[in-house]
């Protein structure tokens, strides 16, 4: 296993931990392009605790599934632009529920001021 998969794996951790602290709403603004097991199963968990669990769709601009926003029980965010048209570089695929602004979004720097972004991580909470 790589050093990168091992740590797509970690944010299922992640999952069970807020579902532990009952969390009703879990956004995961992350992705990998393996279906995993152990993926699944939070997923599944969080959904039959009642949880809401959000993941972005990816940005390859393709009909990839990436998870855990394909998994079942989950709400896939793809982006749109603020015209509502697709986003060049969103997913686009069966598993997708729901389409949000993701071009040009305003969000704040480390050092305290704002710079703009795009990506389905910004559609999706």
């Amino acid at each position: 296993m790589t050093r990168a998969t091992l740590n797509s794996l970690r944010q299922f951790e992640a999952v069970d931990w807020a579902i532990s602290e009952k969390a009703d709403i879990i956004n995961m603004s992350t992705g990998m392009n393996t279906w995993y097991q152990a993926g699944q199963d939070s997923v599944i968990t969080a959904y039959d605790k009642g949880a809401l669990v959000v993941a972005s769709a990816g940005n390859d601009g393709s009909e990839a599934y990436h998870y855990p926003a394909s998994f079942d029980n989950v709400l896939s965010v793809a982006a749109t632009t603020s015209s509502g048209d697709h986003a060049y570089f969103s997913q686009y695929n069966c598993k997708i529920d729901i389409a949000l602004p993701g071009v040009a979004i305003e969000i704040t720097t480390l050092n305290g001021g704002y710079t703009k972004a795009s990506g389905t991580s910004f559609s999706a909470p």
